[in-house]
């Protein structure tokens, strides 16, 4: 109940702000069936991007990863910069589809969702499903 209540939030928000950037996903050579939509609200005013994250078609993680439970979405404003993780995937049909509700800090930067063993893993293991710079530009 609670994602939906900010499902309809971030749509308010997005219909208000209008000029929501919407991409469509498709997974890496590591999940190449894997899907995703991904709607960012950027705030070039306080400096913020609100994300919503569908993503379907999912290979179970631990097909993918050796003890894989979860994917997690990452951000980094360039390639010189290190990833910072912004949070994970909530699953649902057995791992097969995935939804997230974040926001990052930055108003251009690459989006990296990746296989990981735990949502709390320090840096991405190197296992990308998909891969997207979001920029106005």
């Amino acid at each position: 109940m609670k994602q939906l209540v900010n499902a309809a939030l971030l749509s308010v928000l997005l219909t208000a702000c209008g000029g929501a950037l919407k991409y469509d996903l498709r997974g890496t050579q590591l999940s190449p069936s894997s899907d995703a939509k991904l709607v960012a609200n950027v705030d070039e005013g306080r400096n913020i991007t609100q994300l919503d994250l569908r993503a379907t078609n999912l290979t179970p993680a631990d097909r993918l990863l050796e003890g894989g439970t979860t994917y997690v979405v990452w951000q980094r404003r360039d390639s010189n910069t290190p990833w910072a993780r912004l949070g994970a995937l909530e699953l649902a049909d057995e791992g097969r589809t995935g939804s997230a509700i974040l926001s990052v800090a930055e108003t251009a930067f690459d989006l990296l969702v990746s296989v990981e063993q735990a949502p709390t893993v320090a840096s991405p293991s190197g296992k990308a499903v998909f891969e997207q710079r979001v920029s106005k530009d």
